[in-house]
């Protein structure tokens, strides 16, 4: 018996039929792109008889498929010898999908005269193979655009990818969720303490419902076109909050291809063996930047001045959420003493906050070390700004001016106010 694996990765094995059938082989030109295998076969017959001198057994190498029989072609045609070897076919192997992975056959060897080694029979073997092609079956993929969800709402286009006909039922609900207010991260799944699932799909739309944690739920029950799509549009409001929704599916039969990139979560709480997926709706973040004071003989940047009460001044920047470097340029808060009131304003004289009251100071890294509330980006959804050149001027006067260059390094998950009391950085006269 002799087996070796040829240069397409088929094996071959020839097995002799008696004790009196030698089998050898040799590799020739090994290392080289030519390279290719030698089976040797010599025994005795006898003459003029058809005989089977052995078998031989082609097998394809994994995953891949036997295309066409194989055969054997004769090398030295132009030998002078009439003797001759032909194949028989004995069996054909073929896996669960019918394709064939083995042949077996018979070498019947027809001897007309004496061979020898210098005037050998010489035969090619020729065969073929080629990779199983596995077709997938059942809902290969679901598409339904970003998994971020305007704040403004849309209308978002979801489709259905597979084999034609393929069954499905579909389900898209918007989450409520209660969220504990004084938890702060991106990741907001992680400040919810709990949620209830409702149906958006519009009652023109659904022909179904099931039955599931938070109550009966409108879906889609149906099956692909003879294209192997289904498709529909889905609104989604506006929102007033951020807001979660979930996109879920359950095919009949899913290809392996559906959750082959691990987007799909098929063991979500209430959802056990859908394939889920979430989108997200946030809100956009806003940073105001805000002074106050309880003095009423001044104005801020000429509004009216309240009858009683505290003054608030406010500029609120507008951006996306995690938006980076987007200046605000310089900031000014002309600071003007009521008329006839004969007042004038005066840096206090304590040194600069937060050592005591006078010009402002800003950090962004520690809180005491910042006049303006909620400036540490630690404490405060993430946001992250830049407020340098503090500068002031008209001190001892009854107009007072302080200006400020700001820089958002960063918009966070969330809005911020950031207050800054002139309180403690100016005094009335008396």
């Amino acid at each position: 018996m002799a087996i070796e694996i040829l240069r397409n990765s088929n094996s071959l094995e020839i097995n002799g039929s008696s004790s009196n059938i030698s089998i050898t082989t040799k590799t020739l030109n090994s290392g080289f792109s030519n390279e290719r295998k030698s089976f040797n076969i010599s025994g005795k017959v006898k003459k003029n008889t058809p005989t089977i001198i052995g078998t031989f057994k082609l097998t394809a190498s994994e995953n891949k498929k036997l295309t066409k029989a194989p055969s054997l072609r004769l090398k030295n045609k132009t030998s002078k010898l009439n003797s001759y070897l032909r194949i028989q076919l004995d069996t054909v192997s073929k896996d669960s999908s019918g394709n064939i992975n083995s042949y077996l056959y018979n070498l019947v060897y027809t001897g007309k005269e004496k061979v020898s080694k210098t005037n050998k029979l010489r035969y090619s073997l020729i065969s073929d193979a080629k990779k199983i092609i596995t077709k997938t079956t059942g809902i290969t993929r679901v598409t339904f655009g970003e998994t971020d969800v305007s704040e403004a709402g849309e209308k978002r286009a979801i489709t259905v990818h597979g084999t034609p006909n393929s069954e499905f039922k579909i389900a898209v609900n918007k989450i409520t969720d209660t969220k504990d207010l004084n938890q702060i991260g991106r990741d907001f799944e992680n400040t919810i303490t709990s949620s209830i699932e409702n149906s958006i799909i519009s009652d023109t739309k659904a022909n179904s419902t099931i039955a599931a944690n938070d109550g009966i739920m409108n879906i889609i029950h149906t099956k692909l076109d003879s294209n192997g799509k289904y498709s529909f549009v889905q609104k989604i409001d506006k929102a007033t909050s951020d807001t979660r929704y979930s996109i879920n599916i359950l095919p009949t039969s899913a290809s392996p291809l559906l959750n082959s990139r691990g987007i799909w979560d098929t063991n979500r709480s209430g959802w056990e063996n859908w394939y889920s997926k979430i989108l997200y709706q946030y809100i956009n973040p806003t940073i105001t930047l805000r002074v106050t004071t309880a003095n009423l003989f001044f104005s801020i940047n000429g509004q009216a001045i309240p009858g009683s009460g505290t003054q608030v001044y406010s500029r609120t920047y507008r951006g996306e959420r995690f938006e980076r470097d987007k200046s605000l340029g310089t900031i000014t808060y002309k600071l003007v003493t009521t008329t006839g009131s004969g007042k004038t304003l005066t840096t206090d004289s304590g040194g600069s906050s937060p050592g005591g009251d006078g010009v402002p100071v800003f950090s962004n890294f520690v809180q005491t070390s910042s006049d303006w509330t909620n400036s540490v980006s630690a404490d405060n959804y993430g946001n992250i700004i830049e407020i340098t050149n503090i500068a002031v001027s008209g001190s001892g006067t009854s107009t007072y001016t302080l200006t400020l260059d700001a820089k958002v390094v960063q918009f966070g998950a969330k809005s911020v106010i950031m207050t800054l009391d002139l309180d403690t950085v100016i005094t009335v006269s008396a």
